[in-house]
């Protein structure tokens, strides 16, 4: 992997480790570590360090307990305060419809929703805004 600077510098990542990464969108946060999808794992891994890491995903249960989750993140950015986002989009067999989501990670971990995941084209707050297989997404 090769890292272009705004000035023009090229420079190769260093090696993390033997172990395939499937493909997917990576970015860097403020303070140059990187962060990505594996495709093929469907997770979310940083490396710092020359240490590659796949993020363990929870949700808090209403009783405040951590669950191991599942996720299929096409893309992610991050935000300066560290907040990981990422858009998904698949078939929910179990409650038969499209997932169109934008989630947030926190403290490298907890995920959370923050879009409602309905299919469709609607502009508006994020809590009623709704998506159609959403992409690649950036912070400003």
């Amino acid at each position: 992997m090769r890292i272009i600077s705004p000035e023009g510098n090229v420079t190769t990542f260093p090696a993390v480790s033997d172990e395939y990464i499937g493909g997917g969108n990576i970015t860097l946060n403020k303070n140059g570590i990187l962060y990505g999808i594996d495709e093929l794992k469907k997770r979310i891994y940083k490396i710092e360090n020359g240490v590659l890491k796949y993020l363990s995903i929870c949700e808090i249960t209403a009783d405040g307990t951590r669950v191991h989750t599942t996720i299929n993140p096409v893309s992610l950015a991050i935000a300066n305060d560290g907040t990981i986002y990422f858009t998904e989009s698949f078939y929910d067999k179990v409650h038969d419809k499209f997932d169109n989501s934008i989630r947030k990670i926190i403290n490298e971990g907890i995920v959370s929703p923050f879009s409602s995941g309905e299919r469709g084209f609607e502009n508006g707050n994020i809590a009623n805004a709704k998506f159609n297989g959403p992409g690649d997404i950036q912070i400003f």
